[in-house]
């Protein structure tokens, strides 16, 4: 895609219409001002126009999302034509994102509820010497004491 005029938004009955500007976006600063980019910066351009173009829309949803992390099952994209799993695989085995991030406590509370995080955390919630049906806060807080710094999910 080259630009010999202005770049137009995309129209916005298309359901697509995100990826359409995020790319059109960056397809213009990497042929305007690739004298400005970094290396790493021109080939990750590139590198993002070589995934499939569902993988491309789902990555640019990501990034507009709130927060880094996001669970594959709370993901709805209904004008994706390819299945979350795969696109998710897709991006994984492409180095746009990791399946297995440290998170913080504070992002375990986000990204969870409170009847998951007690189910999954009988044992550290015992150890804290707290009872499984206390307050979200008071868990929260205990777990942000004694788990300060980010781990893998799995801990």
């Amino acid at each position: 895609m080259t630009f010999s005029s202005p770049p137009v938004t995309a129209d916005l009955n298309d359901p697509l219409y995100y990826r359409t500007n995020f790319e059109t976006v960056a397809l213009w600063v990497r042929q305007h001002h690739s004298d400005l980019l970094l290396e790493t910066e021109r080939r990750l351009v590139d590198g993002l126009m070589t995934l499939s173009a569902d993988a491309r829309a789902l990555l640019v949803r990501m990034v507009m999302r709130t927060g880094e992390y996001f669970r594959i099952e709370k993901l709805h994209y209904p004008e994706l034509t390819t299945t979350l799993p795969d696109l998710v695989t897709e991006l994984i085995e492409t180095d746009w994102v990791t399946s297995t991030p440290d998170i913080t406590v504070h992002e375990l509370f986000r990204l969870f509820t409170l009847p998951e995080l007690r189910l999954a955390m009988t044992s550290r919630i015992a150890g804290l010497g707290l009872k499984p049906s206390a307050p979200k806060a008071q868990l929260k807080a205990a777990m942000l004491e004694a788990y300060p710094d980010a781990a893998p999910l799995t801990h």
